[in-house]
């Protein structure tokens, strides 16, 4: 995909553990487009075909929004 000049991608994470302000949703996944988190979807949620690009995050956790984060 291309806007403005800028070549774009959608990008599907999936089945991954993912901390929100509301709790944690285990097995979601998250969809990213120009760059940006344009979707959360829950474990029941099916995801949409139109993503260019796939990752399977089985296991791992994400932090939406979190910069940086550090933990010991």
């Amino acid at each position: 995909m291309e806007k403005s000049g800028v070549a774009t991608e959608s990008l599907l994470l999936r089945g991954a553990r993912v901390v929100l302000p509301s709790g944690i949703e285990e097995a979601a996944g998250l969809i990213i487009e120009d760059g940006l988190i344009a979707r959360i979807l829950g474990p029941a949620e099916a995801a949409p075909s139109s993503a260019e690009k796939i990752l399977d995050l089985d296991n791992l956790t994400l932090y939406p929004g979190f910069i940086d984060v550090h933990i010991h």
